[in-house]
């Protein structure tokens, strides 16, 4: 087996400062081929649900509006995709160097595909660094709504619009400028490859590498506390809000745990899977990056010769790291169907909407809606406002003298009926007001 050695550094005092690149594919060359098409499907699959799940539980909710903490669910899918979309493109050189019949202490890659492979690694680099702020926001996002004053209530993505849009240019930036030394130095070395000249690194982006080595570092340990903290925090907050709720329950005060304590916005089984899940992909953060911390300081220690590593193959381990590295793209999916209950029921009945077994959601909505109409006219008290109006039946509850009854009845059916009128306003063409209701009436015939 032939081998090739590469000198990265000047100083020829250390051995352990070249790397050595064997020739031929091995076991986790095969193994990184056969697994990562698996995980990119998981990954852009399972990315789309996420998205999809998360509006209809937006659709769903009784508020119909987007709350912070299902923009940063989303956002992080999309940070996912894209960062598994640049590990598509080093996958495909990988591939190309396989089918390439030359030895790989041979291959000459063209500039094109050289600079594909910087790219690459610069985009990785970008993706994980925007999912590790993501990951502090909705780990703040989470203390914030768990707090006692907030009564385990989520915040509108409309109060915060601007400040979430700053936020989220800024952590772009952040990303996109972070890993840049990676991709100058990729480029120089390439460009002065490709014409035949020898590659001086400059002293500027030899400091600004060892710089951002040492901040890459920094940041992944300080990812580390600060997500420990915030799981903390957060199973505390959760931990105190479910023993209130079981208290006030012990004591025979559940009409006034559901008139207090829930949520305005009817957004508690959302913020609770939240948290839940929230917890589960700081699990599985810990276990991704830990390989490329203790990585990173190896490597840094070897360089400088603080000891001696004899025998390691630092492709493997390169290998093994990409590997491990890369389930913190794919499996966030999974992590939300584990630990959240109302996300497993949302997938479940969106797979047997695909397959036709079940009714589609609006329809099932509309049905759900309509029998909480039926049911609060027939408990109200007092006769109907229309003269000669028909009694109520299930058959009959979609017509609009039904609605219209309903408006006219008590405050509690009205506020219902207001609702309905307004989740299924395509259907119906009008407005949740009153008012704009009974200007329709001569077009209803009623």
């Amino acid at each position: 087996m032939k081998e090739a050695k590469i000198q990265f550094y000047s100083d020829l005092a250390c051995d352990n400062r070249s790397v050595t690149l064997v020739t031929g594919w091995l076991f986790l060359d095969y193994l990184d081929a056969v697994t990562f098409p698996l995980l990119f499907l998981a990954c852009i699959a399972g990315s789309i649900l996420v998205i999809v799940i998360t509006h209809r539980r937006v659709a769903e909710s009784k508020a119909r509006e987007w709350f912070l903490t299902s923009a940063i669910i989303c956002v992080l899918a999309v940070s996912d995709m894209v960062g598994m979309v640049f590990e598509g493109g080093q996958f495909a050189i990988n591939v190309q160097d396989f089918v390439d019949s030359r030895p790989r202490s041979d291959l000459l890659r063209s500039l094109e595909w050289n600079m594909l492979q910087a790219t690459m690694r610069w985009g990785r680099e970008a993706s994980l660094t925007l999912s590790n702020w993501l990951l502090i926001c909705f780990s703040v996002e989470r203390i914030i709504s768990l707090r006692p004053s907030r009564m385990n209530s989520l915040v509108y993505l409309d109060s915060v619009k601007g400040g979430a849009a700053c936020t989220l240019l800024v952590l772009l930036c952040y990303a996109a400028i972070s890993p840049l030394p990676y991709l100058v130095d990729d480029t120089g070395y390439y460009v002065s490859e490709a014409t035949n000249l020898t590659y001086h690194q400059p002293d500027w982006l030899r400091m600004w590498l060892e710089v951002q080595f040492y901040h890459e570092i920094i940041f992944i340990s300080g990812t580390f506390f600060t997500l420990s903290c915030s799981a903390l925090g957060v199973y505390r907050l959760l931990k105190s809000h479910q023993e209130e709720q079981k208290h006030l329950a012990q004591q025979g005060l559940r009409k006034h745990l559901v008139a207090v304590r829930k949520p305005s916005n009817g957004s508690s089984s959302i913020s609770t899977g939240a948290t839940r899940a929230l917890i589960g992909c700081l699990f599985l953060y810990f276990f991704t990056q830990s390989p490329v911390v203790v990585r990173n300081i190896v490597i840094q220690l070897d360089k400088n010769c603080v000891f001696n590593i004899p025998g390691v193959d630092k492709k493997n381990s390169e290998t093994i790291v990409v590997l491990i590295a890369r389930l913190n793209f794919a499996l966030d999916f999974f992590i939300y169907l584990v630990v959240d209950r109302k996300f497993r029921q949302h997938a479940e009945y969106l797979f047997l909407e695909m397959l036709g077994r079940v009714e589609d959601r609006k329809t099932r909505r509309k049905k759900k809606l309509l029998k909480q109409l039926s049911d609060s006219r027939s408990t109200s008290s007092g006769s109907s406002l229309i003269p000669n109006s028909p009694s109520p039946s299930y058959e009959n509850d979609q017509s609009p003298r039904f609605i219209m009854e309903a408006l006219l009845g008590t405050e509690e059916t009205k506020k219902t009926a207001e609702h309905c009128c307004y989740e299924f306003r395509d259907v119906l063409h009008a407005k949740t007001t009153q008012d704009t209701l009974l200007d329709r009436v001569d077009e209803w015939k009623i």
